[in-house]
């Protein structure tokens, strides 16, 4: 029930969910166990993928913090351990991403890239192609490619999500939402490239993709249509970038406020 509350259903129970669990494996177990080092990482990622909550960010660090914190004093034997223990480290890059996309402290994209690092180096020595979280690696290099994303290093970060496009393809395919996903990064890093032909082509076969399987008012899809128009600004015909402008907004105006500065910012596009 955590869990399934924690995607956005009812985040503030989940919250409150992973405390008691949390609480509960504590008075049992003592503080330094899995189970607490688990649900601390869980309270953590539920505020992450919840931006909306009162403080999101700042608890989100807190919760991963503890959660380190605990799972670096336990012995970790086990493959979906090792898996979890991944993720964490993950997310630990990515709340920093976050936190310095905020305000731009060098310090914090220096966080970021280190336990990007930690992810891949975890990824790499127990998460490889003969265990059920193989995905993980393509996660672990899709992560670093964010790093290197936001410090404006794009053929580094070009290396990495092509890294992580192989495994996730060589899993499931091009039309899966995983793959989907890490194909988006990729389309938005050759924009940032000048590659802008590329990155259009790719777009326009992701936002099919998406269609399929998340309908038009997904936000991963918003965000591949905006990449997509962005492009299209600069190779499109004047009837083809008219027409985008006008996709983009009406799904913009549905799913953004009319004070966001993403909203404010296309209408200039």
């Amino acid at each position: 029930i955590e869990l399934l509350f924690s995607f956005g259903v009812i985040p503030g129970r989940a919250i409150e969910l992973g405390t008691q669990l949390f609480n509960y494996f504590a008075a049992k177990n003592g503080e330094v166990c899995y189970e607490c080092g688990y649900y601390a990482f869980q309270t953590g990622w539920t505020y992450l993928f919840n931006l909306h909550l009162v403080h999101s960010v700042s608890n989100a660090k807190m919760w991963f913090d503890r959660s380190y914190r605990i799972l670096s004093q336990v012995e970790i034997n086990e493959v979906d351990q090792h898996a979890a223990y991944g993720h964490l480290l993950s997310h630990l890059s990515r709340v920093n991403l976050v936190m310095y996309e905020e305000n731009k402290d060098p310090k914090l994209l220096e966080e970021a890239k280190m336990w990007a690092e930690k992810t891949i180096e975890n990824a790499e020595k127990y998460l490889g192609r003969d265990t059920p979280f193989y995905s993980r690696l393509a996660v672990a290099y899709m992560q670093m490619g964010d790093v290197y994303i936001a410090a404006e290093e794009y053929e580094k970060a070009l290396t990495y999500v092509e890294d992580a496009y192989g495994i996730m393809f060589s899993l499931f395919g091009e039309e899966d939402p995983d793959s989907l996903n890490v194909s988006s990064r990729k389309s938005t890093i050759l924009y940032h490239l000048g590659r802008y032909s590329e990155a259009y082509a790719l777009g326009v076969k992701n936002l099919e993709g998406y269609d399929k399987f998340c309908g038009k008012l997904n936000y991963l899809r918003f965000e591949q249509l905006v990449t997509t128009f962005k492009c299209c600004v600069k190779v499109g015909t004047p009837e083809q970038i008219q027409a985008m402008r006008e996709n983009v907004l009406s799904i913009g105006e549905q799913l953004l406020s009319e004070t966001s500065k993403q909203l404010q910012e296309l209408k200039q596009l």
